[in-house]
């Protein structure tokens, strides 16, 4: 019994894919937002499980405490024993090679389906699968940037035998990812903001839609008569509005999606 209603349900599934593909052939500029559960499966946690928004805080701590003591802000990041969690939450990213959703979603970028991919990912999976226009909202944890001109450099490239490291223009910098009580770069933010007003179709995958400003892109080109279409394993705020809902692990749905857009071009 359990057999066939497993059948039942990929089939159901499928089907959905199949309709989902249609919609995005049809679109004049589809985008995809990803959030953590699109790397789920490169082995890299999701804090899905995690009991609040400040144990999830702990391990990447809040920008007020950077503020308040930079040096002091730098010489704990740069302590891998002072946090067992970040610094395995830190090992899993680097340790991570992409998966079938990150090469799914290169694949529809590299044929001009996809147009752009906004992530809340720090890991650069999507570039390392391949794909070209990703604006990463809450950065990389590959890069550093200043906090006063947003120059951005490579984590390899900072000098830290003084802290904190100074830009040239005289701001402090950080590590690029976005802390709690962060806002997101302006020119990042303005990026989003120019994708989002272009797009008519939103592929919103592996992302919780808990996490302002991303969980409101979709909500806003859906207002301007858009679509969304969700993939996640969980239902999401953003479930009630979707017009296809894919339910399942993305690394599965997508190469679905991916293989019957390109065959049917």
């Amino acid at each position: 019994m359990n057999y066939y209603w497993g059948m039942i349900v990929k089939i159901m599934n499928e089907k959905l894919i199949y309709e989902a593909g249609e919609f995005l052939k049809k679109a004049k500029y589809p985008i995809v937002l990803s959030g953590a559960g699109v790397s789920a499966d490169s082995g890299i946690p999701t804090f899905r499980n995690s009991d609040s928004l400040s144990t999830k805080a702990s391990y990447f701590g809040y920008y007020k405490n950077f503020i308040n003591d930079p040096k002091l802000w730098w010489e704990d990041q740069l302590d891998t024993n002072k946090n067992e969690q970040r610094t395995k939450f830190r090992n899993s990213v680097e340790q991570a090679i992409p998966n079938q959703s990150h090469y799914a979603i290169a694949e529809l970028e590299l044929n001009n389906i996809i147009k752009h991919v906004i992530t809340q990912n720090v890991d650069e999976l999507h570039y390392r699968a391949g794909s070209k226009n990703v604006i990463e909202i809450h950065g990389s944890r590959y890069k550093c940037r200043c906090v006063k001109c947003e120059k951005r450099f490579s984590r390899e490239s900072m000098d830290i035998s003084i802290l904190p490291p100074i830009c040239e223009c005289g701001g402090i910098i950080k590590f690029d990812t976005v802390l709690f009580g962060e806002a997101i770069p302006r020119s990042v933010l303005k990026n989003c903001i120019d994708v989002v007003s272009k797009s008519d179709f939103i592929l919103v995958v592996g992302t919780s839609s808990l996490v302002n400003p991303s969980a409101n892109f979709p909500k806003y080109i859906k207002k301007n008569g858009g679509m969304i279409v969700e993939a996640n394993i969980n239902t999401t705020p953003i479930s009630s509005i979707a017009k296809i809902i894919l339910r399942g692990s993305t690394s599965n749905i997508l190469p679905i999606l991916s293989d019957y857009i390109l065959k049917k071009n």
